[in-house]
C-alpha cells in the first residue's frame, strides 16, 4: 500500500486503538508525574510533559521521553504555570464564596467578573502550556507572555479548550466517571494541543526558539 492510499475499515479502526493507547499512557503518566510532585509541584511539569507526548512526531518511547521532558521542565514549568493556577483558584474564590453573599446588582456584576476571569486565568495556563511543550527552547517569561496574550487573540480556540476541560470534569462527577479517571486530564490536552499548537506554529521566529538550546 502507498502513502498516499487511502487506509481501510481496519486501518482506521487501528488508528484509533492507537491514540486510545496512547492516551491511556499519558494519562497514567501524567498521574504518576503529579504525584512524584506532591502535586502543587509536579503538575505543571507534568502537563508540560504529557503535552510532549502527545506530539505525534515523537516516535520516542512514552515513558522515557515523558520523563525526560518532564525533568527538562521541573524547575522552569513552575513560573509558568503557578501564576496561572493560583488565578484560577482566587477566582473560583470569589465565584463560590463571595459571589453568594453580595447581594442584588454589585453580585450579578462580580458574578460576570468571577466567571470572566476563571475562564481567562484556566484558558492563560493551557496556552502557556502548549507554548512551553511547542517550543522547548522558550524561556518560562516567553511561555508566560503567550499565556497572557494567546486568549484574547485567539478567543474561539481559548473557549475550545476550557469547555474540553470543563466537560472532562463534569464527567467525573456522573455516570462517565470511570471514562474520566481513564482519559480525563490526556484527552482534554489533546484538544488542547490541536487547537493552540495552530497558533504557536504562525508566530514569526517559532523555530528559532525552538532551535535554542535548552
Amino acid at each position: 500500500m502507498s502513502e498516499t492510499e487511502p487506509l481501510g475499515w481496519a486501518g482506521r479502526v487501528m488508528v484509533v486503538l492507537g491514540l486510545l493507547a496512547r492516551l491511556l499512557a499519558v494519562q497514567a503518566l501524567w498521574v504518576l508525574g503529579a504525584c512524584a510532585g506532591l502535586l502543587v509541584l509536579g503538575a505543571a511539569p507534568a502537563t508540560i510533559a504529557a503535552l510532549r507526548c502527545l506530539d505525534p512526531e515523537d516516535d520516542a518511547g512514552l515513558w522515557r521521553s515523558f520523563w525526560r521532558h518532564y525533568r527538562r521542565v521541573l524547575v522552569s514549568a513552575q513560573p509558568v504555570l503557578l501564576p496561572f493556577g493560583a488565578g484560577v483558584a482566587c477566582a473560583l474564590f470569589n465565584l463560590l464564596v463571595v459571589v453568594p453573599e453580595v447581594p442584588g446588582a454589585a453580585g450579578a456584576v462580580l458574578l460576570v467578573v468571577s466567571t470572566v476571569a476563571v475562564a481567562a486565568a484556566a484558558a492563560g495556563g493551557i496556552f502557556a502550556a502548549v507554548y512551553a511543550a511547542s517550543v522547548p527552547g522558550a524561556r518560562p517569561g516567553e511561555s508566560a507572555r503567550f499565556g497572557l496574550l494567546g486568549p484574547w487573540l485567539a478567543p474561539g480556540r481559548a473557549a475550545a479548550c476550557v469547555g474540553a476541560g470543563l466537560a472532562a470534569l463534569a464527567m467525573t462527577t456522573t455516570a462517565a466517571a470511570p471514562i474520566a479517571i481513564l482519559f480525563g486530564i490526556a484527552v482534554p490536552l489533546l484538544v488542547a494541543r490541536a487547537m493552540v499548537g495552530v497558533v504557536v506554529d504562525r508566530i514569526p521566529g517559532v523555530g528559532t526558539l525552538a532551535a535554542r538550546p535548552t
